[in-house]
């Protein structure tokens, strides 16, 4: 039967805790504290002692490796579902009614996103014309449009000035690939490359395409 952890152990997690706090508050830092995260992660460890002694009470390198991997793997999904949780309740909907993004769904957040027409959200929120939506258990009072925008706009903001502008230009404006092209003064082919590298940056920066769980 494994003891619980020694100081030792005790500061490896802590420099594993760290590590995935900080990778959530790259998604979630406006919705979340840092001493927050961390907290939750070592309530995790706490709660699970004895699985985290096994991950990293090892004797061979590689294994100790790995079993951090473990760990910090485990603590990253345990940080984000605390952060998504906290989102959710400072956006006004319910965690069951999370998006996961494609590149259909945030061609359209852009366009509401440069038109502010709110309006526009019974165009989005219908998966069988963009299949961007999650499988939903349970029904919602929750302003998912709200959150979609907000996730959109955050991840907008990664990109550099001329991906911005030319996405504007494309989903916001209405603008042809050739148009934007001869505004720019590159090929048509260089134009639909750069659009379709910013809407993967903005789907990688929201998570990915696929839902997580």
């Amino acid at each position: 039967m494994n003891e619980g952890l020694t100081t030792e152990e005790w500061e490896t997690v802590q420099q594993i805790t760290a590590l995935a706090t900080n990778t959530v508050l790259l998604r979630f830092g406006r919705f979340v504290e840092a001493d927050d995260v961390r907290q939750e992660c070592l309530l995790s460890v706490a709660a699970k002692e004895g699985k985290v002694v096994g991950w990293i009470r090892q004797e061979d390198n590689s294994e100790v490796r790995r079993g951090e991997r473990s760990l910090l793997k485990f603590l990253q999904k345990k940080a984000e579902v605390y952060a998504r949780k906290q989102k959710a309740e400072a956006l006004g909907y319910e965690v069951e009614d999370e998006y996961f993004y494609q590149a259909g769904l945030i061609e359209a957040l852009i366009a509401v996103m440069s038109t502010g027409d709110y309006d526009l959200a019974g165009q989005i929120l219908d998966p069988a014309d963009v299949g961007g939506r999650r499988k939903k258990t349970l029904d919602s009072e929750g302003n998912n449009i709200i959150a979609l925008v907000s996730d959109a706009s955050m991840a907008f903001k990664t990109l550099d000035g001329r991906d911005q502008q030319i996405l504007m230009l494309k989903f916001g404006g209405g603008l042809s690939s050739q148009d934007i092209a001869d505004q720019m003064g590159v090929t048509r082919q260089r134009i639909d490359q750069l659009l379709r590298r910013g809407v993967r940056k903005m789907i990688e920066a929201l998570g990915g395409a696929d839902p997580r769980s």
